[in-house]
């Protein structure tokens, strides 16, 4: 049987700003740190690991997008970026190296 790691690994994708601003519309984008292990955030968000996620929040390893990410991101629509599903959240982390 496929672990959560796994499972999360395959789904990681590569997403353009535009295609994700109706996420960022619900509220639901939390931004990953670029230096953290995206897949690794994703697991500890979906087993529901408060000390972790409490930690990340603390320290800024996840965050809610700043309004000035957003004018950033809005100024390159195909800007390019890691994305993750944890239901109902939607992790991204930047940046990719072209």
């Amino acid at each position: 049987m496929e672990s959560t790691k796994e499972k999360l690994a395959k789904e990681k994708i590569e997403a353009t700003w535009n295609a994700l601003k109706p996420h960022l519309a619900r509220d639901a984008i939390i931004v990953v740190d670029e230096q953290a292990d995206l897949v690794e955030v994703g697991v500890q968000i979906a087993a529901d690991n408060k000390q972790f996620v409490e930690n990340c929040i603390k320290d800024q390893t996840i965050r809610k997008p700043t309004q000035e990410d957003i004018e950033l991101w809005e100024q390159d629509q195909m800007k390019l970026f890691w994305m993750l599903i944890v239901q109902p959240f939607v992790l991204v982390q930047e940046p990719i190296d072209a």
